[in-house]
């Protein structure tokens, strides 16, 4: 795992102020890049859902009993509906998307948040 170093966040403040830097400070900025890129580019590791409640309102947290390898894997489960009583008295279980849970990538480390000049 990358780290950013005291060095580094010093770097990046010289370079703010307008110092002039040398070349390990570039060699710093470089790997800082590269750590910030590859944040950018992360691929999460499994999916969860959060699922919802009979009226549809989802709940405030990620079910960690739900894990899947792909995203794939965690949309085929769960689907949300009701079971619907038929005229016979028996039970018929009617599919509702509205219901169907919200898949959550997960991430070894949180993306990095790209942030532009306003």
């Amino acid at each position: 795992m990358s780290t950013i170093t005291k060095q580094a966040v010093q770097a990046v403040a010289d370079l703010k102020a307008g110092y002039t830097i040398g070349h390990a400070d570039v060699a710093i900025l470089n790997e800082l890049a590269r750590i910030a890129l590859a944040s950018l580019e992360a691929e999460p590791v499994a999916y969860s859902l959060i699922f919802r409640n009979m009226d549809g309102v989802l709940n405030d947290y990620v079910n960690a009993n739900t894990t899947f390898s792909t995203i794939e894997k965690a949309q085929a489960y769960g689907r949300g509906g009701n079971y619907v009583r038929q005229n016979d008295g028996s039970l018929q279980w009617v599919s509702d998307p509205s219901l169907d849970p919200v898949v959550v990538p997960l991430y070894s480390a949180p993306p990095a948040q790209l942030k532009t000049k306003e």
